[in-house]
């Protein structure tokens, strides 16, 4: 039997790097969050990283984005989601509650320019709390 391990921070340490160059490479990129077991840190060596990307905008139909902003280089297998900020506004404000519960247990792997604090924002502490739609560090719609 093979066992395998799964080491959290380094993990992390990539993803974050990767999410980094890609908000560089594209300005439309606002925030990626990291949701699921990963980001819960439950003991899983067979994990994936769950991860949502917050565009301002697109004109890229939903289901054709995934091309563009997953990136190449993940330490492990990656589901992602790249969904405007409107278009999770509008899931929130209906009650979705798999979206909530995503951003509920989410940590940021990238935050957007505003919530950016000088390296602040990127450490662990930081990312734990962030606020979601980080336009102007505003809170997401009440439950």
């Amino acid at each position: 039997m093979r066992v395998r391990s799964l080491n959290r921070d380094a993990v992390l340490a990539t993803l974050r790097e990767l999410f980094a160059q890609l908000g560089q490479e594209r300005p439309e990129v606002l925030e990626v969050r990291l949701y699921g077991s990963l980001a819960r840190g439950t003991r899983n060596p067979h994990a994936d990283a769950d991860v949502l990307v917050v565009l301002d905008s697109s004109d890229v139909p939903f289901r054709d984005r995934l091309p563009r902003y997953k990136p190449l280089g993940s330490p492990v297998p990656m589901d992602l989601l790249a969904c405007t900020r409107a278009e999770l506004e509008r899931e929130l404000a209906v009650g979705n509650r798999f979206v909530r519960r995503m951003l509920d247990g989410s940590i940021v792997l990238y935050p957007c320019a505003a919530a950016d604090t000088g390296g602040a924002a990127n450490s662990p502490a930081a990312t734990a709390q962030a606020p979601v739609l980080c336009e102007n560090n505003r809170e997401p719609p009440p439950r």
